[in-house]
């Protein structure tokens, strides 16, 4: 049989179709019984009852928020590819999309690939799941990538889908050069641009790959200055409010119609799904649609998900930027627990606490605000509480560092540890990200011999105030020790803003014992304002240490009791619990458990640290005899 490229053919059934011969260079061809079984067949238009559409890759397009950048994508490829007769190598391009897992560059690659398979391209699509090649030798990867390509260049113009080739291709580690494992690293990402670039040297073949991180994958297949096989690279863009709205609506429409959810629910649902991507958001929707499918079969009402339905599946799923990032759990610290400290207070939320409730006054400045704070002062005066309830009062995800903990004795490894704590907080954004006892990690420039501190303080500087911003993240810093920390990482821009946690004058020391007792039975003869009177020079930690031996007191002087009464001490505990639920807590228990305890810090520590924090406010001439010059 004799067709024609682009020749209409009616069927038995009376349908008309169009027919398409490949590769489009073709204008003719004999067609018989033997040819029929080597080539391949496939439908790209469905205007017909009787066929059947098969399954879609394109499950993300209809939300409209990619259409920009498939649209532009599009035009690259289909410009590269040419669509002439013939194969122009010299024009051809490929597309690396990169961006987080549960970000939708897969779906955002296969929706490209299912409108370039349709009119007017009818390009072959062929996709290759990297992941199953990964820790294969490199005969074998070569092998499976022939195979794919083959069918490609039967069937081109084509567009091969490279899933995951960061998987097969990463970028070797620089701690490991000369390795075996790197000089692997090495050879099969040779090997494989080797393979592809071959097969599209006379072939109308594209490739389409994704990836993590364009800074993960080797430079050979990715580079931005210099040859490699990717050409074109597209970040995955950050999910916006406003595209969140959008996607949460179509979601939910999608799966329930009658659902009647308002903008103002959407809005605040699309505001506490800040850093959600959209594998997070589906995930939210599914939990949502399960409540109302239980509440429509409970109560036999039309299938709709409400609001409260989303509340609940937001407390049930857990973002993905959570994953591995240990978040602190309690959340029983607020500005009401915290007693004293009103100037710090003050200062933390004009820093941390506005700038996050109220971003859209924030946006109408042009000035870049402050989002580094130190809080410093004396042990005990209540700094890190001070950054807990800073984190509860303003919704942020609270990540704490204590700084010796960063420290490594390999080399490099401390450099590393500072910017996994960045990255894990700009994935877990918003974020409170909280040093403990910063002067360990950045200490004075030019001090250590080694070196490996000043690394770590360059390090620090490049990761609060470097060519990427830290946007979403707030830094809190606590010290005891501010002269000791390097001067550069408290110039504004960095952390700037820096408020002193004082010792508690008699009035704080009063709101200090009331905030501790708050969980305490406390009887009605007790007076904090003279216990307050009676702590001179105790700090928050001392008065907590006050409180924990009176409770002490108590139950050493209940136990003497029934233990004088000839009860055995295995008999002790259940009577003490049965007959004394609602154990009361006196002033004269306060006031004996007192006679024992003593300030943490003498008057002589606390004049030392007074200079200390006198001289950082208004720092003298500092002297340069014992600085040492370092290579760092």
């Amino acid at each position: 049989v004799l067709l024609n490229n682009k020749g209409e053919i009616t069927l038995k059934s009376g349908r008309k179709v169009q027919l398409t011969l490949r590769p489009l260079s073709i204008v003719w061809s004999f067609i018989s019984i033997a040819t029929l079984r080597e080539v391949s067949f496939s439908c790209n238009e469905y205007y017909s009852e009787g066929i059947e559409k098969p399954p879609s890759y394109e499950t993300c397009n209809s939300i409209n928020i990619w259409t920009s950048l498939i649209e532009n994508d599009e035009l690259k490829l289909v410009d590269k590819l040419a669509r002439t007769n013939g194969p122009n190598p010299h024009l051809q391009a490929n597309l690396l999309i990169t961006g987080r897992n549960g970000s939708g560059k897969t779906e955002l690659s296969k929706s490209l690939m299912t409108r370039l398979a349709k009119a007017p391209f009818y390009f072959n699509k062929v996709q290759v799941d990297c992941l199953k090649l990964k820790g294969k030798r490199i005969e074998v990867v070569v092998r499976e990538l022939n195979e794919t390509l083959k069918d490609s260049i039967d069937h081109q113009p084509s567009v091969v889908f490279l899933e995951n080739i960061d998987a097969i291709a990463s970028l070797p580690n620089a701690d490991h050069v000369g390795t075996e494992a790197t000089l692997f690293v090495h050879r099969i990402a040779h090997k494989i641009v080797e393979v592809l670039v071959e097969s599209q040297r006379l072939n109308s073949i594209s490739f389409v790959g994704t990836a993590l991180s364009a800074s993960k994958v080797h430079p050979r297949i990715y580079t931005a200055r210099g040859k490699s096989l990717f050409t074109t690279h597209v970040q995955m863009p950050e999910n916006n409010k406003e595209k969140r709205k959008d996607i949460l609506k179509k979601l939910i429409l999608d799966r329930a119609p009658a659902s009647d959810l308002d903008d103002v629910e959407l809005d605040k649902l699309a505001s506490v799904t800040e850093g959600f991507l959209i594998a997070d958001l589906v995930k939210l929707v599914k939990t949502a649609l399960f409540e109302a499918w239980q509440r429509k079969v409970r109560e036999q009402v039309e299938l709709k998900i409400a609001n409260s339905d989303l509340v609940f599946a937001l407390h049930c799923t857990k973002p993905s930027y959570l994953e591995g990032i240990d978040l602190l759990k309690e959340k029983k610290h607020s500005w009401a627990t915290v007693g004293g400290l009103k100037e710090a207070k003050a200062k933390i939320t004009e820093v941390i606490i506005w700038p996050t409730l109220y971003p859209h006054v924030l946006k109408q400045c042009p000035l870049k605000a402050q989002t580094g704070i130190l809080v410093y002062g004396a042990p005990g005066t209540g700094k890190t509480i001070l950054a807990r309830a800073a984190a509860f009062e303003s919704s942020l995800n609270f990540i704490t560092v204590k700084g010796p903990e960063l420290m490594s004795k390999y080399i490099g490894q401390s450099e590393e540890g500072v910017r996994n704590v960045f990255e894990k907080a700009q994935s877990a954004k918003p974020c409170l990200l909280f040093f403990d006892e910063f002067e360990s990690l950045a200490p004075r420039r030019g001090k250590d011999q080694t070196g490996v501190t000043d690394r770590v303080v360059n390090q620090l500087l490049t990761a609060l105030d470097g060519v990427e911003p830290l946007t979403g993240v707030f830094v809190m810093a606590a010290t005891s020790r501010p002269d000791l920390i390097d001067p550069a990482l408290l110039r504004p821009g960095r952390i700037g803003t820096s408020v002193h946690c004082s010792f508690p004058d008699t009035a704080a020391r009063a709101e200090i014992l009331s905030a501790l007792s708050s969980g305490v039975e406390l009887d009605d003869d007790v007076d904090f304002s003279i216990i307050a009177e009676a702590t001179q020079g105790f700090s928050g930690a001392d008065l907590k240490g006050v409180l924990s031996a009176a409770q002490l007191r108590v139950m050493d002087l209940i136990i003497s009791d029934y233990s004088s009464d000839g009860h055995q001490s295995e008999e002790t505990l259940p009577l003490i619990v049965e007959r004394h639920k609602n154990v009361k807590l006196k002033q004269h228990h306060i006031l004996d458990a007192l006679k024992d305890c003593k300030p943490s810090l003498g008057p002589g520590e606390k004049r030392k640290y007074d200079n200390i924090y006198n001289n950082f406010l208004k720092p003298s001439f500092v002297d340069m005899k014992d600085q040492k010059v370092t290579f760092a």
